[in-house]
């Protein structure tokens, strides 16, 4: 089996009193897309940070690429590409000449393609930086980040400030990277882009991974809430329905949240006079603040 492109062990950073990270074991494979999600200041930022050797750890270990984060950390900047969530812009240079001194440091960057990116963002390259808008400076970084070529992709809120077209087309490019074999971390508060573009999402609290167990019993939760409507003159005592403990009526629908094994509160409607059913997937953003609500309850 090959080595995880990401590998970390109980990953910590501190700042005197404050925890920024703590503990954080993971794993990133080649191909795949892991989605970072989370609250302001839950640690995103801090473990990317660390990986690129930009910031210290004070506990813990992390290898990049089978590199060691630490020794090897100018060995593994020179091979990804990376999107800091507040990338600073020498902003009296043009484009042109930033992107050519961001490539300078990458020395197997494919030529043209920062160029070839430019246009397909419809980005011009000839102004200075001082005279882009906030969408047209996140695209000029989204642009060095992917014209590298990099083996891995560590991706700070790469839309952030984005027009809808961009978003999609931003999309797509990292599909091909993943096509390619790349590996990406990306993390980003636009939950349906997370969900639609990541193989792998790991929710980050307080500086702290959220364990699965957690996430998959929010998950369960959800799949156990049904939404059924009645034929008219036709509604039954749904309180009777095996496993139902909460009834919630929506207009002409019913929500019926189920204890236990679902099978018997189905076999039970469908005896009755059901016009429609529906059993409903939840979506990340529904998973999202059921998660970090519950986390905040006393």
């Amino acid at each position: 089996m090959t080595e995880p492109v990401i590998q970390t062990s109980d990953l910590t950073k501190r700042y005197g009193a404050t925890v920024a990270l703590d503990g954080v074991s993971l794993h990133l494979e080649r191909g795949e897309i892991l989605g970072f999600v989370g609250p302001n200041g839950a640690g995103k930022s801090t473990f990317m940070k660390l990986l690129l050797g930009v910031a210290r750890p004070s506990a813990g270990a992390a290898r990049v690429l089978g590199l060691d984060m630490i020794r090897d950390s100018e060995a593994i900047r020179r091979r990804v590409g990376y999107l800091p969530g507040d990338l600073g812009m020498y902003r009296n240079l043009r484009a042109s000449a930033f992107l050519d001194f961001c490539l300078s440091f990458y020395r197997d960057a494919p030529r043209g393609r920062g160029l070839e990116l430019a246009r397909l963002f419809e980005l011009p390259l000839e102004p200075k930086i001082k005279s882009y808008s906030t969408g047209m400076r996140q695209k000029l970084g989204l642009v060095q980040a992917l014209a590298v070529g990099a083996e891995l992709l560590i991706l700070d809120e790469p839309t952030k400030g984005l027009d809808p077209t961009s978003q999609a087309l931003f999309a797509e490019l990292l599909a091909e990277e993943q096509a390619r074999g790349r590996s990406v971390l990306l993390s980003s508060h636009v939950l349906e882009e997370v969900e639609r573009m990541c193989h792998r999402i790991e929710f980050l609290d307080r500086g702290c991974i959220i364990p699965p167990e957690v996430v998959a019993a929010v998950r369960a939760d959800f799949r156990r809430v049904l939404s059924v409507t009645f034929c008219a003159g036709r509604e039954p005592d749904l309180a009777a329905i095996p496993g139902v403990r909460d009834v919630r009526r929506e207009r002409d629908r019913f929500l019926l949240r189920i204890d236990g094994e679902i099978g018997p509160a189905l076999a039970a409607l469908a005896r009755l006079d059901v016009d429609s059913l529906e059993f409903n997937r939840p979506d990340l953003q529904e998973i999202y603040h059921a998660v970090y609500l519950s986390r905040r309850r006393p």
